[in-house]
């Protein structure tokens, strides 16, 4: 009996060692935190759980197991969509990017290859930041709220921080690399952290979105640009304010402080302004517009406006010099003074300050619109230029190149048979094409502005609309209009064909909703509308018209009254809903919205069934035949398709290096064998983040490909 009770009290005991060792998710306790100058260490509850995704922004939604994998997922080498941040290490080997994809993206400053990626924000990484010593890159998640520390060599996120006063968009170290400022929200928070203890340390609020932050290097102030609220200097341990710098209240203003932390420069978009950090008095107004600002090791500005070319500024009394060659969004200076990186859409510029020239340029993002419809080809190139693209969908192999416009092509629409489309263009054209050729059948070219809307019937009439107000209907065959329409104020801006194939829908910058006979030109039903219109649709049997707004509203009205049958409204920025389209049985409205939303709306109960997000503005929505799919394009060089029952992503097309990639939501992939290289594995283990190439992941962590799979 003695021998049964130590053993149940032995017994005991190892339970509650297994309780302690272990959080109350069943993950293993976090390990001790590090004291000063000691490696940081990771917390296992920050990690995703076996069989997550990395990131609500990956491709691969449902991992599958893999031994020693918690989580992992397939990702291109280059941002999808633009980057906005650029980050400089403090030896200047390795640049970091992040952007609107969510994905932290690091490159080698000697090669300009691709690094590794870091997966883990669930929304846009607007701010980025290297450690003093270089082995650690902070990030801002945006929209979740957080803001990540990783380790530079092995990808784990050492830290999470979490509770801010909303979306986080500016990270900025102490200099002793103790201490870490995040920032953002629409209240303006300024939060710091202590890194080691992961404890929040003060926060304070100064009632404006912020713009900038900026940590001194002698570690005693921090500055701060709200938007029209001016810039604000602080103690860098309470985060009292010390002066508040109201010369300038405009939008897009940054801060830096210079080399000796003497000095603080303020951006903005209309100059630039240097205060005296002890008085807080104004010492130089530089007329160069500062978007992105950078010190030169000798005290010298580089100051850039938005976009627009670096201005050099000499350190004696900081007179403008010649512009430099480059042109930037994004700046970062090597500590040396001698190389400067400058960010602009997809693409870095390396520039040598000592030899005024160009080093190389690195191509790091790409934004990409694509069109995706039932049994066509894919087409990519839209609003980026004027030779379009068509794809094979099932191959990921170029099927034709549409030569023909002089301008950017900015608008499609594809034949019922799916056999012709018809492209509109700045070039005041629109263009007939055959596909899956690509050949030019005929050129439509009688507006007098850029059109800016077309549509095709079911039996092949076509019509465009653009900015010159007008209307044109053309025949099946002929380059000769039929009729021109010319009852709206402003910019057409959407067209759609009811399934009669006589009843046409226009919809401008006028506000307006007019409702054509085609044949004979006349309006059937005019109406006011609340906002600028989007986007047009037909319900299949024709008797109502879904109309997309730029007012975050999708409105359903009668064709024949004008009567408006009901609305979905949701909030967000921007609040355009930029594509409609009705499920086959008339009974659902698809919304693509430009808040990167798409809303699947049952039109009895004049609700959303699903609320989904696209990770991306969306350009164009579809259903598949059978309504059992949601189908969009958005900015992102992406379409993406969910599951109607479930509302998950089932599969992502992704246009990229010249080849179409389809990536399913387990991780099964469909590519061309030459556009394997261009993609890489991201995989999340106990020890780290890596990043490998899909031939190391199969060999190191055993991934078979099924893409046989991918549909």
């Amino acid at each position: 009996m003695k021998l049964l009770r130590a053993a149940s009290v032995l017994i005991l005991a190892l339970l509650l060692v297994a309780l302690v060792e272990s959080d109350t998710n069943g993950q293993p306790k976090a390990k001790p935190k590090p004291k000063p100058g000691e490696p940081l260490v990771h917390d296992p509850a920050d990690l995703p759980r076996i069989g997550d995704p990395l990131s609500i922004r990956t491709p691969v939604q449902r991992p599958g197991p893999l031994k020693g994998v918690r989580s992992w997922t397939i990702e291109t080498k280059r941002h999808r969509w633009y980057p906005t941040m650029l980050a400089l290490s403090q030896d200047g080997q390795h640049i970091a990017t992040g952007g609107y994809d969510g994905i932290i993206r690091i490159w080698n400053v000697e090669t300009g290859e691709f690094e590794r990626a870091l997966v883990g924000h669930d929304s846009y990484v607007y701010g980025l930041a290297w450690s003093p010593d270089g082995n650690y890159l902070a990030s801002a998640g945006s929209h979740n709220a957080t803001a990540r520390v990783w380790d530079a060599k092995t990808g784990m996120p050492v830290r999470v921080f979490k509770g801010h006063k909303g979306y986080v968009s500016h990270v900025a170290w102490s200099p002793d690399g103790t201490k870490l400022l995040a920032a953002g929200g629409s209240s303006g928070f300024v939060t710091l952290w202590d890194v080691v203890a992961s404890k929040q340390l003060q926060t304070v609020e100064y009632g404006n979105p912020i713009y900038s932050i900026s940590f001194a290097k002698s570690g005693d102030h921090i500055a701060t640009s709200a938007a029209k609220a001016g810039t604000y200097i602080a103690d860098a341990v309470s985060l009292k304010t010390i002066h508040a710098l109201k010369e300038t209240l405009d939008d897009a203003t940054a801060v830096a402080f210079s080399p000796d932390s003497k000095l603080l420069a303020a951006g903005s978009s209309k100059q630039t302004l240097v205060y005296d950090v002890e008085s807080g008095v104004v010492k130089n107004k530089l007329t160069s517009p500062g978007y992105a600002l950078a010190w030169t090791p000798k005290g010298g500005l580089l100051v850039a406006p938005q976009n627009g070319a670096v201005v050099p500024h000499a350190p004696e009394g900081l007179a403008a010099g010649k512009a430099l060659a480059v042109s930037a969004s994004s700046i970062a200076l090597s500590s040396d003074g001698t190389n400067l990186f400058a960010l602009l859409s997809g693409k870095i510029t390396h520039f040598n300050m000592e030899k005024n020239s160009t080093v190389k340029t690195i191509e790091v993002g790409e934004a990409q619109w694509l069109s995706w419809g039932v049994n066509r080809p894919m087409l990519s190139g839209l609003n980026t230029t004027k030779s379009p693209t068509l794809w094979d969908p099932a191959t990921g192999k170029l099927l034709a190149t549409l030569t023909g416009h002089t301008s950017t092509v900015t608008n499609v629409a594809w034949a019922a048979t799916g056999k012709t489309l018809v492209t509109g263009a700045a070039d005041k054209t629109a263009n007939v094409w055959e596909v899956p050729s690509g050949k030019l059948l005929r050129p439509l070219g009688e507006h007098t502005g850029p059109v800016t809307a077309v549509a095709m019937s079911f039996d092949g009439k076509i019509a465009t609309g653009s900015t010159d107000k007008k209307v044109r209907v053309w025949p099946v065959m002929g380059d000769q209009p039929t009729q021109t329409l010319t009852d709206h104020r402003n910019t057409v801006t959407a067209l759609a064909w009811s399934r009669d194939n006589r009843t046409l829908a226009s919809g401008g910058n006028d506000r307006d909703v007019i409702i054509w006979n085609a044949d004979t030109g006349k309006v059937i039903k005019s109406f006011d509308h609340p906002s600028e219109v989007q986007s047009l649709a037909f319900s299949p049997d024709g008797t109502r018209i879904a109309v997309g707004s730029a007012d975050d509203r999708l409105r359903i009205y009668q064709v024949v009254t004008g009567k408006e049958l009901a609305v979905l409204e949701r909030p967000g920025s921007p609040p355009n809903v930029s594509a409609v389209a009705w499920s086959s049985d008339g009974l659902f409205v698809l919304g693509g919205r430009g808040n990167h939303t798409l809303q699947y709306w049952n039109t009895k109960t004049n609700k959303d069934v699903l609320n989904i997000g696209t990770m991306a503005p969306v350009t164009s929505v579809a259903f598949s035949t059978d309504n059992r799919t949601l189908i969009a394009a958005s900015y992102d060089r992406s379409v993406r398709f969910w599951d109607v029952a479930t509302g998950r992503v089932k599969m992502t097309i992704i246009a990229d290096k010249e080849q179409m990639l389809a990536i399913g939501a387990d991780g099964n992939y469909r590519c061309p064998n030459e556009a394997e290289s261009d993609l890489i594995a991201v995989v999340q283990t106990e020890k780290g983040q890596e990043t490998v190439s899909l031939k190391d992941f199969a060999t190191k962590f055993g991934f078979r490909n099924s893409p046989g799979l991918v549909k």
